[in-house]
């Protein structure tokens, strides 16, 4: 059986993500128009960065948001820290200095550090005209848990353990002057995307 890892139902568990990164949204949006403007062009990892501090806020003590994550730690072997996708998955060459973000670390993760059995969302932020790549999505896809892996993490015997109950691509407009994100979410239960 499934179990909530987030608030009290799992009817109501993605609801409650969604809360926390609208109100996350918000404060970004109000608090960080500068880096949303298109005319000043700063790159995406500043805009992460920003959305992560206020992510972590409404998440508060019990998860860790990071941008850029890529370790394992619930690994004992020094050689597989680095969190993988599965070998099905084709291997680009990741590259410190990639700012176009083709490397497989996601930009947001909410998450527990050290366990792997606590892996709640996954985010991909675009900015204006950002439109998202075949890569982005492939990444989030393959990042997405069903519930046979939901399952297979709860019993600890999935090999990857890397796994997120949610996936949300944010690619951020201009409405009337002002930031605007647009989200599209995927989760577990239904493994497919809906734009909210």
């Amino acid at each position: 059986m499934v179990e909530p890892i987030f608030g009290d139902s799992i009817d109501r568990e993605l609801d409650r993500v969604r809360d926390v990164v609208d109100y996350a949204l918000d404060d970004l949006c109000e608090r960080d128009r500068h880096l949303l403007d298109p005319t000043v062009d700063i790159n995406e990892r500043s805009i992460t960065h920003r959305l992560g501090m206020h992510l972590q806020r409404y998440f508060g003590d019990r998860w860790d948001v990071d941008c850029e994550y890529n370790r394992n730690l619930n690994s004992n072997n020094a050689s597989e820290n680095v969190k993988r996708l599965p070998p099905d998955i084709p291997r680009q060459k990741v590259d410190w200095r990639d700012t176009n973000g083709i490397t497989i670390y996601p930009d947001i993760i909410v998450h527990r550090r050290g366990v792997n059995t606590h892996n709640l969302l996954v985010v991909e932020v675009k900015k204006q005209n950002g439109q998202p790549s075949e890569w982005d999505l492939e990444k989030l896809r393959r990042l997405q848990a069903t519930r046979a892996d939901v399952e297979r993490i709860e019993s600890q015997v999935d090999p990857y353990d890397m796994w997120y109950r949610y996936t949300l691509f944010i690619r951020f407009e201009q409405r009337e002057g002002l930031p605007w994100p647009q989200k599209i979410w995927n989760d577990w239960q239904s493994n497919n995307w809906q734009n909210k």
